[in-house]
């Protein structure tokens, strides 16, 4: 099914998703709500960066032994990333993860077996000719555009390019760094694209940068589409986050009742929008925190 509204492209295979609930998909297995004691477990979805993966980019011993803890509780552990699909995918598998993968800030969702479930990308040429002036007019040092085939789920880097996706492709994610009076550009980008993008500072203290996804796309609408689609009440989510791409997850997940945690290196916006911070950083084993929160309660 695929469908376009104001130049953005909207892929879902439903019939994918509906093997997963059967557990036909033979990667992810049965993904439906589990009953019994484990279904008192939330769905428990980590960011990568900064996050479940150290300063060195390496998940830690602790870390996974935690992971590895909830899962033979019968906890469900999913990735929900900036990154893109390929990063994203070979790290969910690293940890065991049974759950769909959220890559790209919410743009792009796989099945854990690798199939395309969801692509949200941008495709209206008069957004790239206004975001790529605000991108040069703003002096930003770096920027790239990625696309995605709709049909095919192929991945282009487009690099130092700031233009419209050839037919066939749209673009998932971009990103600019590095600009001239960074609040104004989001200021101005947020006003003028209001309708076309979401624009967000997808951030964290040591990489402060703008990402950009289709209208309505973020990690905190990816977050609900897989609880649905999952068949759990969205009350049932985890999500553990550091950045401002984070935050909407935060939000989302907190304001449908379920559990928010913020890693002690997390930025001050993410703070504001979830109310458990944690004492332990990503270098000192905060998801074995949250595991242990989790399987008290």
């Amino acid at each position: 099914m695929k469908s376009r509204s104001m130049g953005s492209t909207v892929l879902f295979i439903p019939a994918l998703l509906g093997a997963m609930l059967l557990g036909s998909c033979r990667s992810g297995g049965d993904q439906r709500a589990p009953q019994g004691k484990a279904k008192k477990l939330p769905l428990l979805y980590t960011d990568l960066d900064e996050t479940l993966l150290s300063s060195k980019g390496t998940i830690s011993a602790c870390n996974m032994a935690a992971l590895k803890r909830y899962q033979k509780a019968g906890g469900r552990i999913g990735i929900a990333t900036g990154r893109f699909p390929d990063s994203a995918g070979v790290l969910a598998k690293q940890v065991g993860s049974r759950l769909p993968v959220i890559s790209a800030n919410g743009a792009v969702i796989h099945s854990p077996g690798g199939a395309l479930l969801r692509l949200r990308g941008i495709t209206d040429p008069t957004f790239f000719q206004g975001f790529c002036g605000e991108v040069f007019r703003h002096q930003c040092k770096k920027y790239y555009t990625a696309f995605m085939n709709t049909a095919s789920g192929k991945v282009i880097w487009g690099g130092q390019r700031c233009e419209a996706p050839q037919a066939g492709f749209s673009v998932f994610k971009m990103k600019a760094q590095q600009c001239e009076n960074p609040g104004e550009f989001l200021k101005v980008t947020r006003s003028r694209f209001a309708a076309q993008a979401t624009i967000i500072n997808a951030g964290s203290v040591a990489n402060y940068h703008f990402a950009v996804s289709a209208p309505g796309v973020d990690k905190g609408d990816a977050l609900l589409f897989v609880a649905k689609s999952l068949g759990y009440p969205s009350s049932r989510l985890a999500f553990v986050g550091n950045g401002g791409n984070d935050v909407s997850g935060a939000r989302a997940v907190h304001k449908a009742g379920g559990k928010c945690f913020v890693v002690a290196n997390g930025v001050s916006a993410l703070k504001a929008a979830c109310p458990t911070h944690l004492a332990q950083s990503n270098d000192n084993c905060a998801l074995g925190r949250v595991v242990e929160i989790l399987l008290r309660q």
